[in-house]
């Protein structure tokens, strides 16, 4: 990937067509905020684990994700299977919390609540991981990660006697900006919670 867009300084390969990254500089995207100090260590090899995690890099990926990706495998006639998208790419979310006969997994396991139970679910899940290394990534995320705080923040505002409650993501709305203080006043008189991006109704 040798050719630079004149306007954003992407990289890309001298067969894609120009303007693919950034339409011409019609697109402006946000700087990317800057990594905790664990991860930036952890990718310009300034962490003793740097070499180990680089290596393995896409399982740690799948361990911590959060979503699951669904598709339909196409297979037509004795060629190899195509992958096809018609309409909206999405991920598969699922509930926040298991059923009481299942196990944790994908986003659930954020909401474990116990850091050594969490660490072993990953480590279950796939092979190869770095023990220490699963728990210093946990408490990065649990500190750093604006979804997963987002999420904690609305559990922990349903009573332990309703339960029953829906996440609604609007991804096509506007931040919210509201104190804790109104996010507290709204759930205790609306039955509902707005904080960012996350609706919890009852």
């Amino acid at each position: 990937m040798d050719v630079v867009c004149e306007y954003c300084q992407a990289k890309r390969w001298k067969c894609e067509s120009p303007g693919l990254c950034c339409n011409g500089g019609k697109v402006l995207l946000t700087s990317s905020p800057e990594l905790p100090d664990l991860l930036h260590g952890l990718v310009h090899g300034e962490h003793p684990q740097s070499e180990h995690f680089l290596s393995n890099i896409r399982k740690y990926n799948s361990a911590f994700q959060m979503t699951s990706f669904g598709a339909t495998q196409v297979v037509e006639g004795h060629f190899m299977p195509s992958f096809k998208v018609q309409g909206q790419v999405y991920h598969l979310i699922g509930s926040l919390l298991p059923l009481p006969t299942e196990q944790h997994k994908f986003l659930q396991i954020y909401f474990v609540g116990d850091d050594e139970k969490e660490a072993q679910l990953r480590r279950a899940n796939v092979s190869g991981l770095n023990t220490p290394l699963v728990h210093q990534l946990q408490t990065m995320l649990h500190d750093c990660n604006t979804y997963i705080k987002d999420f904690h923040y609305a559990i922990d505002s349903i009573s332990e006697e309703d339960k029953d409650f829906h996440v609604v993501i609007h991804a096509d709305k506007k931040t919210i900006k509201c104190t804790q203080r109104q996010i507290q006043q709204a759930c205790s008189t609306r039955g509902w919670c707005c904080h960012r991006w996350a609706n919890v109704r009852k």
